[in-house]
């Protein structure tokens, strides 16, 4: 190996040697570092790969032998292994944190969230989004290998070989003669230009690709949308459940002033001492409840927690319910419903792909054109020359012991799933948007109804109360009255809680994004 060879390849070890310390600097690659120091390093690399390409170039042009040209081509082909091992690395992105995504998306955690601060957080950090955009990453480089068959393929190649063959003897007129053997050298340098002017079914092939790209894009949409659904109902989940805990908590300190109560009568003898063992059981149900509560609203935090990539520290969400508002007409949330869902899209995007699966099929029974030419430049032993040439060929199966024909009959099979599966998904988000657009203002109404049902409770609890103090009720009323303003209170919370999901139903079967938060009215 030359001089010139020996530094090629030692600059290309260098390089790698960077590359690698850059990696290993602290044992989890470049994705673990931050967005600068991870760009700043990727733009050093690119320089210095630049740069020694640059200085490669020069040597090969310095030096016109082909075992030097050959040394370098496999310094350059060294060169690319590494960057494309530095690439490979550094889109392997590590999940990215709660408190990184809050960061990034401008969220104050030390505050309460608010349902759509949590959407934000779960599309950031949920692994169904980063699966959906893997698909859709999928689906379009593969749309993008077939348009590369639209344009030139460039190729070169270098050959530089030394054959050494034996020498043998041969007897000639009694003579011993040597015969063959010895050394030669073959040098070859090409550089190779092909492009296909028309092949038979490759438009057909690349509009199919371009389907499945739209289907994928459309499928990371509703993968967002169910995220979003999930994420606002675990959200309305633990708000009800934090609101039924404050409601238990007064039932307990209400039960507890009631055993005050009546044991402050019956040390005054205004009381029979068997009235505390029903204010006893009234407290003792009330811290059953209350423990039952608090172990809910446990699991409603922590599925909420699940959706935002399980936080550090234990976050606060506001305590906003959504109020009721005016719902459009039921036709008009279909309509739109079929306009905005992107399951639908998705759907129709596989039915255009399976029509074209079956144009292909057709295709592929009749006659196949390729149209294509090449150009050759080389220099070969010393020798230079160019050569071209332009092709045409007509294919035609004769006889595939009916592969082709199964092949089609398949094909309309698919179509015939497709649009059945269409059909199916049409038939059921005209069945979600009626049901929730139905639910939804079954729980307004609901809403109402509670909200006069506990003024009514509180008012005839503070009645037998006061009445009971006088010694003119007995306390079978107060319990009683106690118990009802409870389930009247925890009926708001589970009606707020229940229009809010409904409502959150709506959204999803119409395909649209949760409402902004409104304050209730207090």
């Amino acid at each position: 190996m030359s001089t010139e060879e020996w530094t090629i390849l030692r600059q290309c070890m260098r390089l790698s040697r960077l590359t690698n310390r850059t990696h290993r600097r602290d044992g989890t690659g470049v994705a673990s570092q931050s967005p600068i120091q991870s760009r700043r390093c990727t733009r050093d690399r690119s320089r210095r790969a630049r740069g020694f390409e640059l200085w490669v170039r020069t040597q090969q042009i310095r030096s016109p032998h082909p075992a030097a040209l050959a040394g370098a081509l496999g310094t350059v082909v060294c060169l690319i292994i590494a960057a494309a091992s530095a690439g490979t690395a550094q889109n392997l992105v590590r999940p990215v944190r709660t408190e990184q995504a809050a960061q990034e998306l401008g969220i104050d955690l030390s505050r309460p969230l608010t349902a759509e601060d949590c959407v934000a957080i779960a599309l950031r950090v949920h692994p169904d989004i980063r699966m959906a955009v893997a698909e859709l990453d999928r689906a379009t480089a593969g749309l993008r290998q077939l348009r590369a068959s639209l344009w030139p393929q460039l190729s070169a190649s270098i050959d530089y070989r030394v054959t050494q063959q034996p020498t043998r003897t041969a007897v000639i007129g009694g003579s011993v003669i040597p015969v063959g053997g010895g050394r030669s050298t073959t040098r070859n340098s090409q550089l190779f230009a092909t492009i296909t002017a028309y092949h038979t079914g490759r438009d057909e092939t690349i509009s199919q690709a371009k389907e499945f790209a739209r289907a994928a894009r459309a499928g990371m949409a509703d993968a967002e949308r169910q995220l979003a659904y999930l994420v606002t109902q675990a959200y309305y989940g633990r708000l009800a459940a934090e609101r039924l805990v404050d409601v238990s908590a007064k039932a307990v300190a209400a039960a507890e002033d009631h055993v005050e109560t009546v044991q402050a009568r019956i040390d005054a003898r205004d009381a029979a001492p068997m009235e505390i063992h029903a204010v006893r059981t009234q407290l003792h149900s009330a811290l059953l409840e209350l423990s039952v509560i608090r172990n809910q609203a446990d699991i409603a935090r922590t599925t909420l927690w699940s959706a935002l990539g399980r936080p550090e520290a234990d976050l606060q969400i506001v305590d906003m319910w959504r109020e009721p508002i005016s719902l459009p007409g039921l036709d008009e949330c279909i309509e739109t419903a079929f306009v905005q869902r992107p399951d639908i899209a998705q759907a129709e995007a596989s039915v255009r792909a399976a029509r074209l699966g079956l144009k292909l099929a057709c295709l592929a029974r009749r006659p196949q054109l390729n149209v294509a030419g090449t150009t050759e430049w080389g220099r070969h032993n010393g020798e230079t020359g160019t050569s071209w040439s332009v092709f045409g060929s007509i294919e035609q199966t004769i006889f595939s012991g009916g592969a082709n024909q199964a092949a089609v009959d398949q094909a309309k099979a698919q179509v015939e799933s497709a649009l059945a599966q269409l059909d199916r998904l049409e038939q059921s988000v005209h069945l979600e948007v009626e049901t929730a657009w139905l639910r939804v203002n079954e729980s307004a109404e609901r809403i109402t109804a509670a909200e006069l049902a506990q003024v009514e409770a509180q008012v005839s609890l503070e009645a037998a109360e006061r009445r009971y103090e006088a010694n003119v009720g007995i306390l079978l009323e107060v319990t009683d009255a106690q118990v009802n303003a409870t389930n009247a209170n925890v009926s708001v919370v589970r009606a707020y809680y229940d229009y809010n999901t409904s409502l959150a139903d709506l959204e999803l079967a119409t395909g649209s994004r949760p409402a902004e938060i409104a304050p209730p009215e207090k």
